[in-house]
């Protein structure tokens, strides 16, 4: 069986271009990665120029038995791998990345995994002083207009 094609042309051309100018920006995520049927996920956000079977993501993978991390890896490993009850992963089509990838990192750390819950990434992004790249759907706006629940008066002593 042929590995999947993660990567056409153009997202591998876009993934090169972040290789170049280098980790030190904060990189929206180009491609998410995953397994159809579990929750392992890889939202790669550039390759290195001088070796494009390297890339750079937040990685969350239970089969190794670690939390969602930030780290490198090699697309061949990637697929080579198998999904949770073995077929391949795949790239997700329909993903609409609309943050920096800290956003999606302090959001996995905090839930455990990688999420694309609408309003979980932007309580972070809002507490990160990060704003949307794109425009944010209704569930998000409608958080954002949310008012604050008031604050609790201390306990007083009898």
């Amino acid at each position: 069986m042929k590995p999947p094609v993660f990567l056409p042309k153009d997202l591998r051309a876009r993934l090169i271009a972040n290789g170049e100018k280098g980790r030190e920006l904060d990189h929206v995520p180009v491609v998410k990665i995953m397994d159809p049927l579990g929750p392992a996920t890889w939202l790669i956000t550039e390759l290195r120029p001088n070796d494009p079977d390297v890339f750079y993501g937040l990685i969350f993978d239970p089969s190794e038995e670690r939390g969602p991390c930030l780290s490198y890896d090699r697309l061949s490993v990637l697929q080579a791998k198998k999904g949770t009850m073995g077929e391949p992963l795949e790239r997700d089509a329909r993903f609409e990345p609309r943050y920096p990838l800290s956003v999606y990192k302090v959001a996995a750390r905090i839930i455990g995994r990688v999420t694309e819950d609408i309003e979980t990434l932007y309580l972070v992004a809002t507490n990160l002083g990060i704003r949307p790249v794109g425009p944010l759907p209704n569930s998000a706006a409608s958080t954002r207009n949310r008012a604050k629940p008031p604050a609790r008066k201390p306990r007083s002593t009898p």
